[in-house]
């Protein structure tokens, strides 16, 4: 009999739910941060377009070459730096798309050229919302070696909220 008690009471349950279970998921990407947000990149190496990064590498052509540094964001490339490098000289790229409020995961290559490559360089990366600047990372390379690295920007809640777009480079 307690058998029977345990089995009708778990037909009951069965019946009275309103339908089968289903998984739901608990993870919701933060919101796509708004306003217009720029990448500023600062060398302390000097690069010419249709120069090489290795001296040894086959010759692209023009305008094929290796650009020194790209960045991306959440997976993608959103900046392939491939215009004149002047040491200490501020490159910036703006709009950047991708970007979240809160932390958005961010990767980093660089190829030191030529003479420069025998010396420790900086590249110092930061974000900015029009001229404010928002986050602020300086990276070193390592002698006779390129950098790849993965880094955060954190965007603040808020940060991008009325700002305007504005659809050019820089």
């Amino acid at each position: 009999p307690p058998l029977g008690v345990l089995v009708g009471g778990v037909k009951l349950y069965l019946e009275s739910r309103a339908g089968p279970l289903r998984a739901r998921s608990v993870f919701e990407p933060p919101p796509q941060a708004e306003g217009v947000f720029g990448l500023e990149a600062t060398c302390s190496f000097d690069w010419e377009p249709g120069g090489s990064a290795d001296p040894f590498a086959l010759d692209a052509g023009p305008g094929n070459a290796a650009a020194p540094l790209s960045i991306g964001i959440q997976g993608k490339i959103v900046w392939r730096l491939d215009q004149r490098l002047v040491a200490g000289m501020a490159q910036r790229k703006q709009p950047v798309e991708g970007l979240r409020i809160g932390k958005s995961e961010c990767f980093l290559k660089v190829a030191v050229p030529g003479p420069a490559a025998a010396r420790a360089n900086s590249i110092r990366v930061r974000l900015l919302r029009g001229e404010a600047v928002l986050s602020e990372k300086t990276f070193w390379t390592e002698p006779g070696l390129d950098l790849a690295e993965t880094f955060v920007l954190e965007v603040p809640a808020g940060a991008g909220q009325g700002g305007e777009r504005h659809g050019h480079e820089h």
